[in-house]
């Protein structure tokens, strides 16, 4: 028994809210009597388990069952469960950022060194730049809101999407396959995507085991390129292994290696949503590409091709002593990623009788990391209990682009040239960090504080070259500079318990690392060095969660106010008046504010309804003086990626068939505000997307741990709905769908052993 809470207290084993559904129709919890099921429900966002009610802080937690339920199978899937999380992006390209935006602030950069606001952590491993995107054998996901820099790591100023993966269990062999089926054509499913994906724990001694975890999906039928009458491809496939052991009665061991592998042709890009020159109206006439809102189409003869590698080694020990506990995580993550796009999207016969150049990118981008964490806490039961630590982190960024890689421009006089660069980019990371608890009855008092140092560098040659009629090197650029940066930040906050309620209330500070710009060339002026300064968020929140129904629902509400200054935002410019090739810009919004209301409501409604219900109001709008790339003030509007309201409805309903087998039904509703696609102001029918509602749905037959069939669909009105926008792809409108822009409708079958 003390080796299960061993293993408990060590973050790896949680009882997720549809997990306990199941167990208790099953009779495998014991012990049921002593916490209510919402109680069960145990999430690790202060780096210790402990039940989501207990918890200061607003936070989402989505279990396995409900990961299951809504087809959530990406990491921007997750924006289907918690209305607070919103992504925006294009995709796996390589680059920093993420594309994740809690409560309205997140990152959305071109620059590999730009880290993310909101942090993905995975078993306790810091993910850094590596892009984790696919979803399997999870255990929970929890959605932390606000700054999380105390527990967190570094550059965690808007939020943690921490995931915990199922753990290896030595006590029992078990296995599970399970696979999704959809069709391009086929039963109103406007895309096509297979999936299969399979688990086996294996207890290899009487105190170790093995959990080895892989899958292997498929999608096409997302774009068409109408030049080619071919829809897009992509693959991505990945496996997981997870070895766990008790060394003794109070030491255990988690050693855990991941590998993953994608490959997307001629597929997602940005694509015209609208013509603004001639010359543009009559190729995409020439084409077939009907530029308009929500156009899945395109027109390349070029090569378009996205693919990687990302692949990572852990090991965590624990040891338990008398009077604390000991805790060293050591994580390496490496990523390569090629990508090559046609960005023009018109064959080169086309665009050589248009004004603009027929333009190709291709870059090599390599991305290593390596953290190291080591904590000591005390039993969290004392009066007093802490958590201190220390934290290190290391990551090295190389990009190549260059005619090898794909890179070139085509002009009308039949020569053609190109820009060739080399970037490395590091950054180091030292912090030490401390958390205090203080019981006092029923009033708990808590702080936190983090000290960070941080050192980037950052070294880059960039030429233009001549390819035709000869090889030839017109100018080089070089650019070598560094910029280190000290920062303290923190947490200070009470808790007070009532009969089934916790109010609480909190400020936190934190921290998101600067940045260093590569060379751009910004209407004519070559500018070498930028240093984009550190964002640094303070924020307050104020909240109250209560369960009803003798423990079995749980509702939260919380208050929000959260000031970034200095928040790290990126724009799109032409490089010059006669040149239309876009170029990114870095830059610092001088202040931002977001501030609004957050609920969840979770849990059991009746013994065959369980609901789950989030719902988010905010108001995240521009400083006055804001301006966008034309100039043009942007003060007092709703920042990008952040719709003043968004709601998240989820349920499922079963009907009992037999005594091992039921009937079941969910579905789920997602409904989201107009929200901005762009820091630029430009149409606004382009610029923001209107208000959506997309629904989903689920029916099939189960019998408990054994087996489950069930018919889905997902965005069943197909809402075409944009990632994000771009103003200047040669001075037409252009936006970048994803899958979620389609209506899917396929099989779902689990089966266990």
């Amino acid at each position: 028994m003390k080796r299960k809470l061993v293993l408990a207290m060590s973050g790896l084993i949680s009882v997720p809210f549809q997990t306990v559904l199941a167990q208790e129709k099953s009779g495998d919890i014991s012990d049921k009597s002593d916490k209510s099921l919402i109680e069960q429900i145990t999430v690790t966002a202060q780096r210790k388990v402990e039940s989501i009610q207990d918890v200061p802080m607003g936070i989402s937690v989505i279990s396995s069952d409900q990961l299951d339920r809504q087809q959530i199978t990406t990491l921007s899937d997750l924006s289907k469960s918690s209305a607070s999380l919103q992504f925006g992006g294009v995709g796996n390209s390589g680059n920093g950022g993420g594309g994740a935006y809690v409560r309205g602030i997140g990152t959305f950069s071109l620059s590999r060194s730009v880290e993310q606001a909101v942090g993905v952590v995975v078993d306790g491993v810091v993910q850094g730049n590596t892009n984790i995107n696919n979803l399997f054998d999870i255990s929970r996901v929890e959605v932390l809101r606000g700054p999380q820099g105390t527990l967190f790591g570094q550059s965690v100023s808007a939020g943690v999407i921490n995931i915990t993966t199922a753990a290896p269990d030595p006590f029992d062999f078990s296995a599970k396959v399970s696979s999704e089926l959809s069709f391009d054509g086929v039963g109103g499913s406007e895309y096509g995507k297979k999936t299969i994906r399979g688990t086996v724990n294996m207890p290899v001694a009487e105190d170790a085991a093995v959990r080895i975890s892989a899958y292997n999906s498929y999608a096409d039928g997302i774009v068409e390129n109408v030049w080619t009458a071919q829809k897009d491809t992509s693959s991505d496939r990945g496996v997981r292994a997870r070895f766990f052991s008790y060394l003794d009665d109070s030491t255990t061991l988690s050693l855990a290696a991941d590998y993953d592998e994608y490959v997307s042709k001629d597929g997602q890009f940005f694509t015209y949503t609208g013509a603004a020159s001639e010359w543009a109206t009559s190729a995409l006439a020439d084409c077939g590409v009907n530029a308009q809102p929500g156009n899945l189409t395109h027109c390349s003869d070029e090569k378009n091709e996205q693919s990687g590698t990302t692949y990572g080694l852990s090991m965590q020990l624990d040891i338990e002593f008398q009077n604390f506990n000991f805790t060293s995580i050591t994580a390496l993550r490496e990523s390569e990623r090629h990508a090559t796009a046609d960005i023009d999207r018109i064959p080169t016969a086309i665009m050589l009788n248009s004004p603009p150049p027929n333009i190709n990118s291709g870059v090599l981008t390599d991305y290593s990391q390596f953290t190291q964490e080591f904590r000591l806490s005390s039993d969290s039961e004392d009066p007093l209990s802490y958590t201190i630590g220390a934290f290190f982190y290391s990551a090295e960024t190389t990009a190549d682009q260059n005619p090898e890689q794909g890179s070139k421009v085509v002009l009308s006089s039949d020569t053609s040239i190109a820009t060739i660069y080399h970037q490395e980019s590091g950054s180091l990371n030292y912090s030490v960090f401390g958390e205090l608890e203080y019981q006092l009855g029923d009033l708990t008092l808590f702080s936190g504080a983090r000290f960070n140092v941080s050192e980037l560098d950052y070294q880059e040659q960039n030429s233009s070259v001549g390819l035709e009629p000869e090889y030839e090197i017109r100018n080089t650029l070089n650019s070598d500079y560094e910029w280190d940066d000290k920062a303290t930040t923190g947490r200070l906050g009470f808790r007070y318990e009532l009969d089934n309620s916790m109010i609480y209330a909190s400020i936190s500070r934190g921290y998101k690392n600067g940045a260093l710009s590569p060379i751009t060339n910004s209407g004519g002026v070559v500018i070498l060095e930028r240093v984009v300064r550190p964002e640094i968020p303070t924020a307050y929140e104020v909240g109250i969660k209560s369960t009803l129904f003798n423990g079995n629902l749980a509702t939260n509400l919380n208050m929000f106010y959260q000031g970034i200054k200095d928040l790290q935002a990126q724009g799109l410019e032409l490089a010059s008046e006669d040149n239309p090739v876009p170029v990114t810009v870095q830059k610092n919004v001088s202040r931002a504010v977001s501030k609004g209301l957050e609920t969840d409501i979770f849990g059991q409604l009746t013994d065959n309804l369980s609901v789950n219900f989030s719902a988010l109001y905010n108001i995240a709008e521009y400083p006055d003086d804001f301006i966008d790339n034309d100039q043009v003030s942007l003060g007092g509007e709703q920042m990008a990626f952040a719709p003043r309201f968004s709601a998240n409805l989820s349920g499922e309903y079963t009907y009992t068939l037999s005594n091992d087998k039921e009937l079941f039904v969910s579905a789920n509703v997602r409904y989201r505000d107009e929200s901005r696609l762009s820091i630029d102001k430009k149409d606004h029918s382009l610029s923001v997307d209107k208000a959506r509602t997309i629904a989903g749905f689920r029916i099939g037959v189960r019998q408990y741990d054994e087996w489950s069939i069930a018919l889905f669909a997902d965005n069943v009105t197909g809402e075409r709905t944009p990632n994000v926008f771009n103003p200047v792809l040669f001075g037409n409108p252009s936006a970048y769908y994803s899958s979620q822009s389609l209506r899917q409708i396929g099989l779902q079958a689990e089966f266990s052993f």
